[in-house]
């Protein structure tokens, strides 16, 4: 491994050593789908290509709702801003961001 690769690799072995889950795709192989490391992983295989994997963009629906009620507020529809404020503190909840 090369000092450039070992570069390239570290943010993903820190975020592994810190709990994130990682993943892997072939450099050479017929897919270039990205595949979650379920086993421990060695970083050893140089036909490997790895990242962080992306975390789900809940903030955007959670946002997304937010906005939904704002404007259903607006419109004087209070059962259905109620509904999609709900919505917000249930996603909340449900990712630990509210205990």
């Amino acid at each position: 491994m090369t000092r450039e690769q070992a570069k390239s690799i570290l943010p993903v072995i820190q975020a592994w050593a810190e709990g994130k889950e990682v993943q892997y795709r072939s450099k050479t192989g017929p897919t270039t789908e990205w595949v979650d490391a379920v086993t421990d992983p060695t970083f050893q295989s140089y036909s490997l290509e790895w990242r962080v994997k992306p975390e789900k963009p809940e903030n955007q629906s959670i946002k997304a709702q937010l906005s939904a009620a704002r404007s259903y507020l607006h419109s004087g529809y209070i059962p259905a801003a109620v509904d999609q404020l709900i919505g917000a503190v249930e996603a909340l909840t449900n990712r630990g961001g509210i205990v």
